[in-house]
């Protein structure tokens, strides 16, 4: 296999991020006076705020009109409430990778305003490119947005291994012609079964690369 750049999700893979972002939502869905359910929601992850909110509205049966209020009330409580923890041997494996010279990219469905700051913050200097659902006209499960960070990096999508933790993006990986590996941080192996690999932990994923190599 050849590879040359590994293209990160970063909400439920760069950072253990999930389980704010649900409570956000079940928050804001109480408010309107309905439910969320808590699986379903972290099926639907990797579309964007609006994908994930119009699924969530439409389970709960909710009007679409209701949309923007939800939306406002997620992320005012999401920035009350979270905190940054990154998943352990995340950090290995970035130092693994850029020793041996790999180009790093992340492609998420997180807004820009979002990711960015927080970067360039906590983990700048590791990756050569950055695409958000900002950046793209299709998010995922369309193959657009990690196509784009493979043109980014200057790459053919077949010299890029995708790291993802949810269907949706890894859906969008393979149709873009990557090799997927998924990590089972928000849902079990089962729900990853369309990725090549799928490991436990990072550890993991850096015994993954070493046998590539």
């Amino acid at each position: 296999m050849s590879i040359e750049g590994i293209l990160f999700d970063f909400d439920g893979v760069i950072l253990d991020s999930m389980k704010y972002h649900y409570r956000a939502w079940r928050h804001a869905f109480a408010k309107s006076g309905a439910k969320i359910d808590e699986h379903y929601f972290y099926l639907q992850e990797g579309q964007g705020i609006e994908g994930v909110g119009m699924c969530l509205l439409q389970a709960a049966g909710l009007n679409n009109k209701n949309l923007e209020k939800i939306m406002a009330v997620k992320k005012s409580y999401f920035q009350r409430i979270f905190r940054v923890e990154f998943y352990d041997g995340f950090f290995n494996l970035l130092d693994y990778l850029s020793a041996r010279n790999f180009k790093l990219g992340i492609v998420t469905g997180g807004a820009r305003e979002r990711i960015l700051p927080f970067v360039k913050r906590h983990i700048d200097g590791f990756f050569n490119t950055i695409v958000t659902v900002d950046d793209v006209t299709h998010p995922k499960p369309h193959p657009e947005p990690y196509l784009k960070g493979a043109e980014k990096l200057n790459l053919s999508p077949s010299d890029c291994v995708v790291i993802e933790n949810a269907p949706l993006g890894i859906k969008s990986g393979k149709k873009a012609g990557m090799t997927v590996i998924a990590i089972q941080t928000t849902l079990s192996r089962q729900y990853l079964k369309e990725a090549d690999y799928c490991a436990a932990s990072f550890n993991e994923i850096q015994d993954l690369f070493t046998s590539f190599l």
